[in-house]
């Protein structure tokens, strides 16, 4: 009966992934979901938090994320999912870009990416690195910050367009 419970609930998750995690939207073509793989998952159903550990791979079409732990909320009223946080060795890839840092939170409601803790983002030649950068996708805003330790550092081409800081879904 508790296994039964149990795939029940996680077969919910994938559900609700599936169909909320909208912010990610590839270019693909392919369905609105998300797939995530990982060596554990341990699910709090009275915290409405799943958590993926060990090798952690998230892909979304064309977005990949790579980490060693993975948080996935739900909210309280909608059930649907709100919030994602990838923490330990965090590396995200799209499009011609790739970037590492401690910790990143995707909040889906506000489409707004948070990296923190050595911030590194790279796109051929071009390179970023920073404390903190949040990528607000509603208002196409975006806030770099360096701390009392690293200053803002970036490296752009002056001869090619520029991307660095480009994130379009």
């Amino acid at each position: 009966m508790q296994r039964c419970l149990l795939a029940t609930f996680l077969f919910s998750i994938v559900l609700v992934v599936s169909a909320n995690a909208g912010g990610f939207k590839a270019n693909t073509g392919k369905a609105d979901n998300i797939e995530v793989t990982s060596d554990r998952l341990d699910v709090f159903s009275d915290k409405r938090e799943s958590v993926f550990r060990g090798n952690v791979e998230a892909t979304k079409g064309d977005i990949r994320l790579n980490c060693e732990v993975l948080h996935l909320f739900l909210d309280e009223k909608t059930h649907k999912v709100d919030k994602l946080v990838a923490e330990k060795d965090v590396k995200i890839f799209w499009q011609d870009r790739q970037a590492s840092c401690s910790k990143a939170t995707y909040l889906l409601a506000e489409d707004k990416i948070i990296m923190t803790g050595n911030v590194i983002i790279k796109r051929g030649k071009e390179m970023l690195s920073a404390d903190k950068v949040v990528f607000d996708m509603k208002s196409k805003h975006q806030v770099v910050e360096g701390n009392e330790k690293s200053r803002v550092k970036i490296k752009v081409e002056t001869d090619k367009e520029t991307g660095i800081l480009k994130w379009e879904h």
